[in-house]
């Protein structure tokens, strides 16, 4: 219960921060310069990245595939066991972050566009899942956000690490 609370906390300072968030700020520019580098192709939409170790990054496809990059590689099997989503308009497979203890348990969280709810569309849910073999074992729902609606707008996917620690903290 008190996770939920927490949870529902969240979601209201997100939703009455929209407002304020929606202006643009002025920032400087920075004197720095950057150079970028292409880590991989291959991805379509890459909207989460979380390390699960010094040479492999976690990366969520919008359109609904979780995929692993080792040593700079795109590895071509992608994982198995990833919830019904809909990936439309800014709905898919979003967030995507590692436990803290993941070198023991091997847990993830993500956020995506769930069908689970009642009535047509989706709504963002949060899904804890175990990776093992490129297969995601033991899922548990822990946040739906409904009801289901069918405009398509991302309702709060970036919150995930917020969620994580919520749950290591609680």
């Amino acid at each position: 219960m008190v996770i939920i609370t927490r949870l529902l906390g969240i979601m209201c300072c997100v939703v009455l921060t929209g407002s304020v968030c929606a202006q643009q700020p002025k920032i400087p520019l920075s004197d720095s310069t950057y150079e970028y580098q292409l880590v991989t192709k291959g991805i379509d939409i890459p909207w989460g990245m979380a390390w699960l170790d010094k040479k492999t990054i976690l990366v969520s496809d919008r359109k609904g595939e979780l995929r692993i990059i080792s040593n700079g590689k795109l590895l071509s099997e992608k994982i198995a066991g990833l919830p019904e989503l809909r990936a439309q308009g800014q709905g898919g497979l979003l967030d995507v972050a590692v436990d803290p203890n993941y070198d023991q348990n091997k847990l993830i969280y993500f956020s995506y566009s769930g069908l689970e709810g009642a009535g047509e569309g989706a709504h963002t849910s949060v899904m804890r899942a175990k990776l093992q073999d490129f297969k995601l074992t033991e899922q548990t729902i822990i946040f739906e956000g409904a009801p289901n609606t069918t405009k398509g707008h991302c309702i709060f996917p970036a919150v995930i690490e917020e969620i994580v620690t919520l749950i290591h903290n609680a």
